[in-house]
C-alpha cells in the first residue's frame, strides 16, 4: 500500500529541513531563477537549433517553447505552494503515486540533470578557451587525450572536468555566496544577450527571410520556414531545453526565508 498513496501529513520528506539556511529573500530566488531559466542553454541551443532545423523561424520556436514553459512554471508555482517540502518532481509523485513511481521520476530527474549539466559544461569549457586562449587546451587535449570510442567525445576534457569542480565548489560553499556569483553571471549574460539584439538589428537583413538555400547545402530551402513548419515544432521541443530547470527553482523554496513578505510556503 505504501507503494501507491501516502499522506501529506505523515510522509519523511515533508519533515524539517535538517540544518537548512534559510536565507534567501525574493530577490535571490528570482536571481536565481533567472539564471536557471535564461542560462546557458541559449548560447548553447540557439547556432545549432537555427542551422539544423528552424532557419529565421527559430523566433516563432522560442516563442512557442515559451509558452510551454509559462504553463510548466505556473504549474510548479501551483504544486510547490501545495506540497511544502525537498523534492520537486519526486516530491509531487511521491504524495500522488508513491514510493516507485516517485523512484522512477527521481532517476529520470538525475539523468536529465547529468545531461543539462554535461553539455553545458562541455560548451563553456569550449567557448571560454577560444575567446581566452585561442584553443589552446582543445588543441592540446585533442592530441594528448583523444579518443577512439564510439558515441562518445573525441577526447577527454579536462578543462570542463575543472570548471565542474569549481561550481561544486562554490554550491558547497553556501547557497547565498552561490546566488551571489549567479547574479554577477546573470549581468554577463543580459549584456550579451542585449549586444546579439543589437548587432542583429545593425547587421541582419530581412532579405535573407527570402532567399533560396541551394539544395547542395543542405540547408533547407530557404526563406523564413526552410525546413517548413515541421522544423519549427520540431526546434520548439529543443528550445524547450534552453528553459527547463523550474524544478530547481521550486527546491529553492526550502532556502527561502520566513518573512511574511516571501511568497512560498515555511
Amino acid at each position: 500500500k505504501q507503494w501507491y498513496t501516502q499522506s501529506t501529513g505523515s510522509s519523511g520528506i515533508n519533515a524539517e529541513y535538517g540544518g537548512l539556511n534559510r536565507c534567501l529573500g525574493i530577490p535571490d530566488l528570482v536571481n536565481s531563477g533567472f539564471s536557471i531559466v535564461v542560462g546557458a542553454g541559449i548560447f548553447v541551443i540557439t547556432p545549432v537549433l537555427t542551422a539544423n532545423t528552424t532557419g529565421p523561424a527559430v523566433t516563432i520556436s522560442y516563442l512557442i517553447a515559451g509558452l510551454a514553459a509559462l504553463v510548466s512554471a505556473l504549474t510548479y508555482a501551483e504544486l510547490a505552494a501545495r506540497f511544502a517540502g525537498i523534492g520537486s518532481a519526486y516530491l509531487y509523485v511521491y504524495y500522488v503515486l508513491g514510493e516507485l513511481a516517485a523512484g522512477a521520476i527521481g532517476i529520470s530527474m538525475i539523468i536529465e540533470w547529468m545531461i543539462g549539466l554535461a553539455s553545458l559544461i562541455k560548451s563553456l569549457s569550449i567557448y571560454t578557451d577560444t575567446l581566452i586562449l585561442n584553443g589552446t587546451i582543445i588543441a592540446w587535449e585533442s592530441d594528448k587525450l583523444a579518443m577512439n570510442v564510439p558515441f562518445m567525445t573525441k577526447y577527454v576534457d579536462l578543462f570542463a572536468l575543472l570548471i565542474l569542480l569549481l561550481c561544486g565548489a562554490l554550491n558547497l560553499w553556501g547557497v547565498k555566496q552561490t546566488v551571489v556569483v549567479s547574479a554577477i553571471c546573470n549581468v554577463v549574460v543580459v549584456v550579451s544577450l542585449v549586444l546579439v539584439i543589437i548587432m542583429g538589428f545593425i547587421k541582419g537583413s530581412t532579405d535573407n527571410w527570402f532567399h533560396a538555400v541551394p539544395d547542395e547545402t543542405g540547408y533547407g530551402e530557404g526563406g523564413y520556414f526552410p525546413y517548413g513548419l515541421s522544423g519549427v515544432f520540431t526546434g520548439a521541443s529543443l528550445a524547450y531545453f534552453s528553459y527547463g530547470g523550474f524544478d530547481a527553482i521550486a527546491c529553492l523554496g526550502c532556502e527561502a526565508g520566513t518573512h511574511k513578505k516571501i511568497s512560498l510556503p515555511p
